[in-house]
Order: structure tokens, then sequence, then C-alpha cells
């Protein structure tokens, strides 16, 4: 027989797997995917060691708040064959909402989803953000590749599908990315033009108080905008440089200020420039 090897209660997985045939949710991941109401059950390949590793890190993560899908019980079925894959199954929370994006998404879904993008709150963005920089600092590895990797829910946005990944990533890449990501990465080529830059004005913003350059958003915009899909052109570019750069000189000039001061200036000049 094939040995079968599991973490934690077998028991429980085990259920999953013998009701799975009616709960099939095709697409949004490398893996088939089963969905039950609070529970999602994936088949796929993976290396054991490696996901022992995703565990530990997601686990940790998840504790300390990181909106993620950390893995509960795994089964393989099938050995490792001469690469390190094995098959099997991989129990996890379900997350709430929907996906973010999905590629077979009509233009009207795709509008209203980027509408509330636009709409959400700022510190639901930075948190999302936050999120998905103490992912790649813990040693994960988020895809951007596609919307469905990431669940939308009234609470904020919600990380699936992570990978163990090796050394650092540049923090102007993970500005590029999370931008491609909330925009949705240009699914179809008619979008509203204020709409979009309202999303990449709260992403620049976000990224600015984590040290990233007015020069450094310019240089991603200008030089990716046919990733951003046909919304930005130089006129907006400069437009958000303009804000952030004056933004920062604003900052500058305030640094002297007591703190009191500071708070009541900053909401006062952001009051009359955030859309």
């Amino acid at each position: 027989g094939i040995p079968i090897k599991t973490k934690g209660n077998n028991m429980l997985i085990d259920s999953f797997i013998n009701s799975k045939k009616d709960n099939l949710r095709p697409g949004g991941s490398n893996k088939t995917c089963f969905i039950f109401d609070e529970y999602v059950l994936l088949y796929g390949s993976f290396k054991e060691e490696d996901l022992k590793k995703e565990i530990i890190i997601s686990n940790k993560l998840k504790q300390n708040g990181i909106s993620i899908l950390p893995t509960l019980e795994y089964k393989i079925v099938i050995p490792a064959n001469e690469n390190g894959y094995a098959k099997g199954y991989i129990l996890q929370p379900r997350a709430k909402g929907d996906w973010l994006y999905n590629r077979n998404m009509k233009d009207e879904d795709y509008k209203k989803r980027l509408k509330q993008i636009s709409n959400m709150e700022y510190t639901k963005l930075d948190k999302f953000i936050s999120d998905w920089l103490n992912i790649v600092e813990a040693g994960l590895q988020v895809d951007p590749s596609k919307g469905e990797n990431f669940f939308y829910s009234d609470d904020g946005i919600c990380f699936i599908d992570l990978n163990l990944r090796q050394g650092s990533r540049p923090l102007k890449i993970t500005f590029l990315e999370v931008v491609s990501v909330l925009t949705g990465l240009g699914l179809v080529s008619t979008v509203t033009d204020d709409v979009c830059v309202k999303i990449i004005k709260n992403v620049a913003r976000s990224f600015s108080k984590r040290g990233l350059s007015a020069n450094d958003i310019h240089e991603v915009l200008s030089s990716h905008d046919y990733l951003l899909g046909n919304y930005t052109n130089k006129k907006q570019i400069d437009s958000i440089i303009k804000f952030f750069t004056k933004e920062q000189e604003f900052k500058e000039a305030s640094t002297n200020l007591k703190e009191e001061e500071q708070i009541t200036s900053m909401k006062q000049f952001r009051k009359g420039r955030f859309v």
C-alpha cells in the first residue's frame, strides 16, 4: 500500500477528504481546491520539508495578526518523486469574502471591485501593505501574478497560496507589485482614471512613510506604466510625484513643531490634498 504521512489529527482531514467530491471549486490555485463552510481542502504537489517550514512561518505570522491562511493539517497520498515532490492534501481555514479579482470577471464587476478598493479605508489598505512586507520578511513569497491569490472582504484583504522564498525584496519592486495587484493587473482596457490614480496615491502614501522616495515612485511608475494599464500617463504620474514631493517637503519643514502641532497641521494639509 501507499505510505501515508499526516500532520495533526488525521481524523479531521480524512473527514474532508471523504466528502470532497461535491465541493470542488476550480481555479485560484495550482492545486485542486475543495470548498467547505469553514475550511478549504487543497490537493496538489509539494515538498514536505518546505511545507513544514511554511507551516511554522505562517503560524507565527497568523499569531502576530497577519491576514493569511495557515495550514492546519496535511496528508501525503503519493510519495515524493526523484525531485522531492509528493502529492497529497492540505487543510486550511476558509478565507472570508471572495477573490480580489479573477480572470473571468466581467468588466462591470471588475470596475465595481476597483471602486471598492479605491474607497477602502486607508488603515485597511495600509495593513494589507504592512502584512505583505511582513510576509516577505518572514521568508514567504507573495505571488502577485493573479488576483485569485488574494481574498477581499469588509475586513480587508487576506493572502493565500504562499510559498517559501529566499533573498530580500527591494521596496520599490514590492510597491510595483502592490499597485499591480490592487488595480487588477489591467484586466480590462477601459477604467476610470481618477479611481486608479486614487489607489496609486494611497499605495504610494503607505510606501512613502516606509522610506520609498518620490524618485523611486516616479521611476517605478514611469518605467512600468505598461503593467498598470492605460490609465497612467506622464501628466498623472507627475501629479502623483508632485503631491508626495510636496508632502515630504512639508514634513521636513515641520520637524521642529510640537507633536500635537504636527498632527493638526498634517491633518489640515491632507484634508485639502487627498482625494
